[in-house]
């Protein structure tokens, strides 16, 4: 499901793409393996969203003292709780795309804890990846496959870009003028996100696991969607979003600058 309004989830995915987009690119380098990526995305959490319960750093056990299946803790990069959901990160800060083995890695934490832990399906999970650079096309098929949100400063995660959508149509029908074609490109668009929020319904870990009991989960099998095609839609659908915001930023200069 996407996340709409004010929910917890799109509020926290909403911080991860401020923070790749706005604060890291001016953000002073740490000395450091990560230049200290890792360290100011959790300050950045910790400002923005208040009463969450934030993670400390190398942390081991999920944020809630569990182990997991295989009896070997994982370092869970970010861990964000609120009383609504749980919200887990993969942080990468490096120059290469992330690819398709990081992403799968990733997952197999994750389920490694909720394998141990089925209590943990009671509660809404949210699996973000976030990183500096960018994801190869393997890489962002292999995330919308698994129910995982990409994020980087060029990809909105879903339930921003379907935010941002949301907000330029309604702008739009309350009087912002946009260029000849340009409208257009923003139904389209808005349709699209529409389209692809329904094509991923069934990918997000909440609607393949359920919780049956202390020690049994319950597992929801869904038809594959056609992954690489979702990804070259929703890269396609983020493009077009950075356009019309460009051109409607424009206009809205225009409008002040005249009056």
């Amino acid at each position: 499901m996407t996340p709409t309004g004010r929910s917890p989830t799109l509020r926290f995915l909403r911080a991860c793409y401020r923070f790749v987009s706005r604060d890291w690119p001016h953000a002073e380098r740490d000395d450091l393996p990560d230049r200290g990526f890792e360290r100011q995305f959790r300050a950045s959490l910790l400002r923005d969203l208040g009463k969450w319960d934030i993670s400390d750093e190398r942390e081991l056990h999920l944020g809630s003292g569990l182990t997991p299946a295989s009896g070997t803790a994982h370092e869970i990069d970010i861990v964000a709780n609120h009383p609504e959901v749980r919200a887990i990160a993969e942080l990468k800060n490096h120059a290469a795309a992330v690819g398709k083995n990081d992403v799968v890695v990733f997952f197999a934490k994750v389920l490694d804890y909720i394998l141990a832990n089925p209590i943990l399906a009671l509660g809404q999970i949210c699996l973000a990846f976030v990183c500096r650079a960018s994801f190869d096309p393997r890489g962002l098929a292999a995330c919308l496959g698994l129910g995982i949100h990409p994020v980087c400063s060029k990809i909105r995660p879903l339930p921003v870009l379907a935010e941002s959508t949301e907000i330029l149509t309604h702008e739009v029908r309350h009087g912002l003028s946009l260029p000849a074609g340009v409208e257009q490109r923003l139904y389209d668009l808005h349709a699209e996100v529409r389209n692809l929020s329904v094509g991923l319904t069934d990918t997000w870990l909440d609607a393949r696991l359920g919780y049956q009991s202390e020690s049994m989960l319950t597992i929801h099998s869904h038809p594959p969607i056609p992954a690489s095609e979702f990804a070259d839609r929703f890269t396609l659908a983020n493009s077009t979003c950075a356009d019309i915001l460009v051109a409607a930023r424009a206009t809205r200069s225009s409008k002040d600058a005249s009056s």
